[in-house]
């Protein structure tokens, strides 16, 4: 099969040794498919090295993942074992933490984890509410999650209530130890991200009891606290973000402040002891849940998400983090779109640098090439 190739052509400054490397697509049919569609549906996927694994979407039969090996390049899929994960696709989170694929919330207090090595479920201790769409995280080999959208949390007249907490979570599932916080706020649709290098955990945007906020909680890692980090805030209030780490730069992606979607794209630098040194970039479309990832520890990849009556969107936006970003910049798109025609999650096998999008029957793989161009 052969890869189509396009060349990044990026707007902003470059340093002299700046090299702009190719980036190659291929397309991958599976052979069964997921129930896929646009507005609505929140695919997750998350990667345990070589092998990207996909959670079926709410109604899609059998409960099974889809499995994609980006070494041998071929589909299979792993049946779910663990019947609970079927009452939970709606609202649910799906990350990994080393070797443990966790599926938690969906509208439950519930936190299930899949040894990848051992094919055992085991359910650990159940989070302090019922919730939906949470941003959750490995890092570190923990699992990590913030509370989300609250399950039945809204007065008589639909006003969300105060919850009586909002927890932060630190989970290991080797040792059992689980560890929770007070958080600022819960964080229903936020974006997340991890960058172990400077032992910081971010969420950004969101919506609780006071409404979409655009504020970014930081947290460190291990140890496990938050006093004295330092405070982000994105350019505009926002839920609903795709977001990532990559080289370096935490980067938070569209949303919506519940009236419009926003096509921003704001760039923090993840050491940072101030405000994160924002730069603000722009989108060719504003998009409700696009997809954010990190294509070979340097180029992020926007695509994915709801752009209204545009439909899904296939385009994919690239974000150079070897480039110095020009504010108010608009973002170059690649030159080819995404096959997968319905909304997509998105997994990065870190080790060999590549990412797939995929929308439940199409995926697009992409990598970048050992072959360079230097832009002049």
């Amino acid at each position: 099969m052969m890869p189509l190739r396009g060349l990044l052509a990026l707007p902003f400054l470059l340093t002299e040794s700046a090299a702009v490397p190719n980036i190659a697509q291929e397309k991958f049919v599976a052979p069964t498919s997921f129930k896929q569609g646009c507005s609505g549906l929140r695919p997750q996927a998350a990667a345990v090295g070589e092998t990207l694994y996909f959670l079926p979407t709410p109604g899609s039969a059998p409960l099974a993942f889809q499995t994609f090996n980006t070494k041998s390049k071929k589909w299979d899929s792993l049946p779910i074992t663990e019947t609970r994960v079927g009452s939970m696709l709606d609202g649910a989170s799906f990350t990994a933490a080393g070797d443990f694929l966790v599926v938690s919330g969906g509208k439950s207090k519930h936190v299930l984890a899949l040894n990848t090595k051992t094919g055992k479920w085991t359910a650990a201790k159940d989070m302090a509410n019922s919730q939906e769409n949470a941003c959750a995280i490995g890092c570190r080999g923990y699992f990590y999650s913030m509370t989300g959208d609250m399950v039945k949390a809204d007065d008589e007249e639909g006003r969300r209530l105060k919850p009586a907490n909002r927890q932060v979570y630190r989970y290991n599932f080797t040792s059992g130890e689980v560890l929770e916080n007070n958080g600022k706020k819960s964080r229903g649709g936020a974006g997340c991200g991890c960058d172990p290098v400077v032992d910081r955990l971010f969420w950004a945007g969101g919506f609780s009891n006071s409404g979409v906020t655009a504020d970014v909680e930081m947290w460190s890692a291990d140890p496990f606290k938050r006093r004295g980090e330092p405070t982000f805030s994105t350019s505009q209030k926002r839920r609903d973000v795709g977001a990532a780490v990559c080289n370096g730069k935490f980067i938070v992606a569209g949303g919506t402040d519940g009236k419009a979607a926003s096509n921003t794209v704001d760039i923090f630098q993840t050491n940072s002891s101030t405000g994160g040194s924002r730069v603000t970039v722009k989108l060719g479309a504003a998009l409700k849940l696009p997809r954010v990832a990190c294509l070979g520890g340097r180029v992020a990849l926007i695509s994915g998400g709801d752009a209204g009556k545009g439909g899904c969107n296939t385009k994919v936006f690239l974000l150079d983090t070897a480039t110095e970003l020009t504010e108010g910049a608009s973002l170059p798109v690649f030159d080819g779109a995404l096959n997968a025609a319905g909304q997509v999650s998105v997994a990065t096998d870190e080790a060999a640098g590549s990412v797939m999008f995929f929308d439940g029957h199409t995926g697009d793989l992409f990598t970048l090439s050992s072959e360079e161009t230097l832009l002049v």
